[in-house]
């Protein structure tokens, strides 16, 4: 694992999506993931202003909140439409667990095939949640997990209800890649900013923590974790 510190979110996003697009068109006929949330919003601007144009025909998102239509103002598929889809131009396939031929179980089971007969992919976008979670892979889950239904922590509803109008509407349940689906990408970038995520990546580089989702991944052999925390 390679661990990078960086001065500030904004260059540790530049310095993220500079990687990304090296990655990306060292190998332009593999898929990519990628990840969502306020730090991939810095991130996705950064590719876009490096002048990236997208080669690989697939792109893999990591999970979705479940239930919620594709063009719902919360969905995580309008969000990678709106922050990479429309911006970078890109012409080939957005996968999103949990919509479209992705839904119900096997939908599940047909992602988990489409990534598989058309990976691997070349970097996987991704962050770590105020709790420890990656993707939505709360604490405690398998690390042999696979894309499935899960439900989701009290913190992590907490820490989104606030992009929910109104709050109570945001779903208990999302469909996720499992740690060992995210774990079969050649390359991982991992941002981690802000103070509130201290106790999570202390958690997540601590060898002896075993349930932390992040353990699935502690030792892939092209980890690089971005953060502007000291530690």
């Amino acid at each position: 694992m390679k661990l990078i510190k960086v001065e500030s979110p904004q260059a540790g996003a530049r310095l993220v999506a500079q990687r990304f697009a090296e990655i990306s068109q060292a190998a332009p006929a593999s898929p990519v993931g990628l990840a969502t949330g306020g730090t991939m919003v810095e991130v996705y601007k950064n590719i876009l202003d490096l002048g990236f144009k997208p080669k690989f025909e697939d792109a893999f998102a990591l999970d979705e909140f479940l239930g919620l239509e594709p063009h719902h103002p919360n969905s995580y598929a309008r969000y990678l439409n709106e922050h990479f889809v429309s911006p970078l131009g890109f012409k080939g396939q957005l996968h999103v667990p949990g919509q479209g031929k992705y839904q119900n179980q096997s939908g599940y089971e047909l992602f988990e095939h489409s990534l598989a007969s058309l990976g691997p992919l070349s970097v996987q976008l991704l962050g770590l949640g105020p709790n420890g979670h990656l993707a939505f892979n709360e604490p405690g889950s398998s690390l042999t997990s696979r894309t499935r239904e899960v439900e989701l922590a009290a913190e992590t509803i907490a820490a989104n209800r606030q992009y929910f109008d109104p709050p109570e509407s945001i779903p208990p349940h999302a469909v996720s890649q499992g740690l060992a689906t995210i774990a079969q990408a050649q390359n991982l970038l991992v941002a981690v900013f802000g103070e509130h995520k201290r106790e999570a990546l202390q958690q997540a580089l601590s060898e002896q923590e075993t349930k932390a989702p992040f353990a699935a991944i502690r030792s892939h052999p092209n980890l690089t974790v971005f953060t502007d925390i000291e530690l």
